[in-house]
């Protein structure tokens, strides 16, 4: 299986050379290609159109092909004019210092290093990986198990969902705890517990305390609002499959606003006729 991949999405072509070098010129059929970046895509080139040849232009330092005085008028028996490069070389253990400092290096430029690849190369549909922080955990092809670079193509699964989503209820408004839900031994979920106020304001006097824990007799106590306390059972999954990296994020994306959605749901106010309780207490029970 040819080693060698093209990505083709929304009429662009990208293709993973790796680094190409200081003030290297990438060409796709003799047109300039662009360089996606110098962070997670390095090393990625885009087309717009799919190339039958890619050709890395790498320049080289300039060939030196002799010195010369820097001052012409110091020219002398022991400094001529110029030196090849053979003589300066024989020179340098004895006179390193003082013809490092009167010589200067006459160059020639050199053509650049072209190297060629006329493919083929052969074509996935795609882009490069988004740089979003998210694991990706590919099932690959064997011909592919050292090209981390196409891993996002291939069916898989995004770790972590369930501690991602851990911290992100954490943040929600009235959310108090949020704690691993288990069955037997096993974890299945998230267990959310909310703070919410009642529909019809309660209030409850609490006594100013000495340090003690005792009442206070010299100090005024105070009012609070009180809160009704409401338990959400969430089932989250470890992890997000799908047959694609994109299709597995975009999985990640619709269950995270799903879960939001259900606290945000469970975090209207509790009614104070029952006390938050779904029923009433009536004779005795009152």
């Amino acid at each position: 299986m040819n080693e060698r991949y093209v990505l083709h999405h929304d009429g662009m072509w990208f293709y993973y050379l790796g680094a190409a070098g200081l003030g290297a010129q990438v060409l796709a059929d003799g047109a300039a290609m662009t360089e996606l970046g110098r962070d997670h895509r390095a090393g990625w080139w885009a087309a717009d159109h799919e190339a039958a040849t890619v050709t890395i232009s790498t320049p080289r330092h300039p060939l030196t092909i002799g010195y010369r005085l820097k001052d012409a008028s110091t020219a002398s028996e022991r400094f001529p004019a110029e030196l090849a490069v053979e003589d300066y070389e024989a020179r340098r253990p004895q006179d390193g210092d003082v013809i490092f400092h009167l010589y200067e290096r006459i160059t020639q430029e050199q053509e650049p290093i072209i190297t060629g690849d006329p493919g083929p190369w052969l074509r996935l549909e795609g882009q490069p990986r988004p740089d979003d922080g998210r694991s990706w955990m590919a099932s690959l092809p064997y011909q592919l198990h050292n090209r981390g670079e196409y891993l996002h193509l291939f069916p898989g699964y995004m770790p972590g969902f369930r501690d991602h989503m851990q911290q992100v209820l954490k943040t929600q408004p009235r959310v108090r705890y949020v704690f691993e839900a288990k069955r037997l031994t096993q974890v299945y979920g998230l267990e959310v517990t909310l703070q919410v106020p009642f529909d019809q304001p309660v209030t409850e006097y609490r006594p100013a305390l000495n340090r003690d824990g005792s009442t206070s007799r010299s100090r005024n106590g105070r009012t609070v609002p009180v809160m009704a306390s409401r338990k959400v059972t969430l089932t989250v999954p470890y992890r997000i499959d799908g047959e694609t990296r994109a299709q597995a994020a975009a999985e990640w994306n619709r269950r995270e606003a799903e879960l939001l959605a259900t606290i945000a749901s469970a975090s209207v106010a509790a009614c104070s006729a029952c006390g938050g309780h779904g029923y009433v207490h009536t004779g005795g029970e009152a």
